[in-house]
């Protein structure tokens, strides 16, 4: 089979009709995602459907899977320091080349990786949190402060994450719907 004949398969939607076109649509894969809900594994697994996977996937990287490991773990370690700097990028400028390259699934996965990893150390440092002041000064004092002291940066950039990870999750539940989240 062709790989035109593989994307027309697996993107066949009986309820939305094909519109025949030769624009770079977006793949919907509606035949392959009732496949992975009706547990169709030898479908889903063929080389025929992997092969269109890993081009999905690795698009926009040409050639990324037939170099060396050591040239992939370097190309990874570059998107994953310069991620602070291209998600700006993306911001400013979300239909720049930058932008196209922010679009690509494995690019995404590297940036959401990356920022997972950001948060993790964020907690981590917050666990961390000695007060030097008493520390220092040797002496405990009571303070009636029932609120206790205002959040610092690093809590600040742990309550920006928690507001987006609730925004994704929203998303998500407002895309496939109330039944297919809790499935």
């Amino acid at each position: 089979r062709s790989s035109k004949e593989l994307e027309i398969i697996l993107n066949y939607d009986s309820e939305n009709p094909p519109v025949l076109s030769e624009t770079n649509e977006k793949m919907h894969l509606s035949r392959l995602k009732l496949a992975i809900r009706y547990k169709q594994k030898k479908f889903v697994s063929h080389a025929h459907c992997q092969q269109l996977l890993a081009s999905l996937w690795y698009e926009g990287l040409p050639g990324f899977r037939r170099r060396h490991s050591v040239i992939k773990m370097l190309i990874t370690t570059l998107v994953g320091l310069l991620f602070p700097v291209l998600s700006v990028a993306y911001l400013m400028l979300p239909r720049s080349s930058i932008g196209r390259i922010m679009r690509q699934p494995f690019i995404k996965f590297i940036c959401h990786s990356i920022s997972y990893v950001f948060f993790l150390i964020l907690l981590f440092v917050v666990s961390l949190r000695i007060d030097f002041g008493k520390l220092l000064s040797g002496i405990e004092e009571e303070t009636n402060e029932k609120r206790g002291p205002p959040p610092n940066p690093v809590e600040i950039a742990i309550m920006f994450y928690v507001a987006g990870f609730i925004w994704a999750e929203i998303k998500q539940l407002y895309q496939e719907g109330l039944h297919q989240y809790m499935v």
